[in-house]
């Protein structure tokens, strides 16, 4: 499956290694948000694990993307 936004550096083809490793917790922060990968595959295969998610990008254009995509603008 592919997760997130595509673009060449994007961690979404190790993202199933990746979401194994973190403990359950209240809050998941995705420091280097990037493409919104690694949240997307932790919202879609361990949202029951955590309380909340953070997605942490630099880009204000690519979170308003993100925003957008979520909220059914696309």
């Amino acid at each position: 499956m592919s997760y997130g936004i595509p673009y060449m550096g994007s961690k979404s083809k190790i993202v199933e290694k990746i979401i194994g490793i973190f403990p359950n917790s209240d809050n998941f922060y995705d420091l280097f948000g990037g493409g919104f990968s690694v949240t997307h595959g932790m919202i879609k295969h361990r949202s029951k694990d955590f309380k909340r998610f953070h997605f942490n990008e630099l880009r204000l254009g690519v979170v308003t993307l993100i925003k957008d995509a979520l909220n059914g603008k696309y």
